[in-house]
């Protein structure tokens, strides 16, 4: 069995939608939409990131652990 570099883009395996990898601080991966996204917070704090794959995925549950 081969597994994917997920350092690399891809797919979704569900929804087909271009998506990319990102190592959390624990060092799993954690897919992302590509696009960074600013965020300003309720005291005017901006941060720059990545929203989740799994936030906006059609497919979503197929994934999540029961």
């Amino acid at each position: 069995m081969t597994t994917q570099d997920p350092s690399q883009p891809t797919t979704c395996k569900k929804c087909g939608i271009y998506i990319e990898f990102i190592k959390t601080k624990k060092g799993k991966y954690m897919p992302v939409e590509p696009k960074i996204v600013t965020i300003i917070d309720d005291e005017g704090n901006i941060h720059k990131g990545y929203i989740p794959h799994w936030a906006v995925c059609s497919d979503a549950d197929y994934f999540r652990k029961k």
